[in-house]
């Protein structure tokens, strides 16, 4: 898919081949989603993959932690 949507934006729910009733979020849960991931941003920006083999599955594991948070925001 060479196009990219926002994930606040409502159109990404538009070719969801997953969800068969997709969820639009409010206006407040936009910003939360978009506050959980701006710090999970922040958050790993500061962990690089050359510092080693625990920085690599703190990195991984912080991506899970992020990803669960928004899939339980957008619920």
């Amino acid at each position: 898919m060479s196009d990219t949507i926002k994930s606040p934006n409502d159109a990404r729910v538009a070719n969801s081949p997953v969800r068969h009733a997709p969820r639009v979020l409010s206006e407040a849960g936009k910003r939360r989603m978009s506050t959980i991931k701006d710090l999970g941003e922040a958050f790993l920006s500061g962990i690089a993959p050359d510092q080693g083999r625990e920085f690599i599955r703190a990195r991984t594991r912080g991506e899970e932690a992020i990803m669960c948070a928004v899939k339980g925001r957008t619920r």
